[in-house]
C-alpha cells in the first residue's frame, strides 16, 4: 500500500506547515474577500479591481457559501481559500455559477438529484507568495 503511505506524508507536510480554518465569523469572512481580490483583481486580472472598491471581492454567492481559509503556521499569513456553495434554501431552483457560465451537456442528470445535497466548490485560490517552486526562495 504504497499509495497511502505517499497520501500520509502529504497530508502530513501539509499539517505541519498549514492548518485549514473554517471562516464562519465576519472577520474571516472579510479575510477571505481581502485574500480572494488580492488573487482575482492584483495578482492575475481575472476580476476588475474597478468593480470592488473597498478591496474585498465577493459575489451574490457567498451568503449561500462555506468559506475556507489555510493559514501558513509560522507567519500566520493566510496562503489560500476556497468556498463550497450550498443550495439557496429559499430558491433550490437557482442556478449555480457553473450552472449559468458553463454549457452543461446532459442536464437530466442533475434534475435527477436533490438540490439539498449539491455543493459547488469555486473560488479556490492561492496567493502569490506561496506559489513558489523549489528552486526560489521560499517562507516555508
Amino acid at each position: 500500500m504504497h499509495w497511502e503511505a505517499t497520501l500520509n506524508s502529504v497530508i502530513d507536510a501539509f499539517n505541519l506547515y498549514f492548518e485549514m480554518i473554517s471562516a464562519d465569523t465576519d472577520v474571516l469572512k472579510q479575510e477571505v474577500y481581502k485574500l480572494r481580490y488580492q488573487v482575482y483583481c492584483l495578482e492575475t486580472g481575472f476580476e476588475d479591481a474597478k468593480q470592488y472598491p473597498l478591496g474585498l471581492e465577493f459575489d451574490e454567492y457567498d451568503p449561500y457559501a462555506k468559506h475556507y481559509l489555510i493559514r501558513h503556521r509560522r507567519t500566520g499569513e493566510y496562503a489560500a481559500t476556497t468556498r463550497m456553495i450550498l443550495a439557496n434554501p429559499s430558491r433550490l431552483n437557482a442556478e449555480f455559477p457553473l450552472e449559468r457560465y458553463f454549457q452543461i451537456d446532459d442536464y437530466s442528470v442533475l434534475g435527477k438529484l436533490n438540490r439539498n445535497h449539491l455543493f459547488e466548490a469555486s473560488r479556490l485560490c492561492v496567493s502569490k507568495t506561496f506559489k513558489q517552486r523549489k528552486s526560489e526562495l521560499t517562507l516555508l
